[in-house]
């Protein structure tokens, strides 16, 4: 808007503020090499186009999906509006984003692992709030196995010595597998007021689509606005 890059010059001139316009130039070489004009998205004293009003919620919902992955920041579970707690492989971080850029849900994921007990914070958690992934050990062991051996080959071709080759490691072997979810399946039996859910042959969508969000209760397919909207009011 070249009327309103004058305005802004003059306040600075006026001010004694060096100002320096990054964008002005780009934009008129552009206009005048397609024979354009700009649209301008200022008019009348009101912005003719905005961000959703949701869009900086949903920014701050994936951030702090990011920033709760595989059990970090235990001292946030109690923010979070949904827990997946699972053992490694079940496409917790995946679901945890999809959410957050899908509802605006903050959501935090819990990484399971056999004598390592559970973080205290978890019990600070509504218990609706935490859902409990699982699946048979053959599908789990598959998935496994199929991103060991993509790292594998992403590993050979940068030329990166593995560490910890696929064959040594204890997380694709199928009877730690079995032992591995037999111990998930006890677990979630002394927190029966968990949801659990198996994801077995389902996508990331469909995990959050059809077995967590209608457990939520949420009014709305899009993002919500406040915690009334996250959680209402039981009939």
């Amino acid at each position: 808007d070249g009327t309103l890059r004058a305005e802004l010059q003059a306040h600075c001139d006026s001010a004694n503020v060096n100002a320096m316009d990054l964008l002005g130039s780009a934009m008129d070489g552009l206009a005048s090499y397609l024979g354009a004009t700009p649209l301008s998205l200022y008019k009348n004293g009101e912005y003719r186009a905005q961000l959703p009003q949701d869009y900086f919620k949903k920014i701050d919902s994936v951030d702090f999906a990011i920033n709760q992955d595989d059990s970090r920041n235990p001292r946030n579970y109690c923010k979070a509006d949904v827990v997946l707690v699972a053992v490694k492989g079940m496409q917790k971080q995946l679901a945890a984003i999809y959410m957050a850029q899908t509802y605006g849900l903050k959501v935090a994921n819990v990484k399971l692992a056999m004598g390592r007990p559970l973080d205290a914070e978890l019990a600070e958690v509504e218990p609706h709030r935490i859902f409990a992934l699982t699946c048979p050990p053959e599908y789990l062991h598959n998935v496994r196995c199929r991103r060991a051996e993509s790292r594998r080959v992403d590993h050979m071709r940068k030329g990166v010595v593995d560490e910890k080759p696929a064959e040594n490691d204890p997380l694709t072997d199928l009877e730690y597998v079995k032992k591995e979810l037999a111990w998930c399946q006890e677990l979630y039996r002394e927190h029966p007021t968990w949801t659990v859910v198996d994801v077995t042959d389902m996508s990331v969508e469909e995990v959050a689509e059809v077995c967590i969000r209608p457990s939520l209760g949420l009014k709305t397919d899009h993002a919500v606005d406040s915690e009334e909207e996250r959680w209402p009011e039981p009939a």
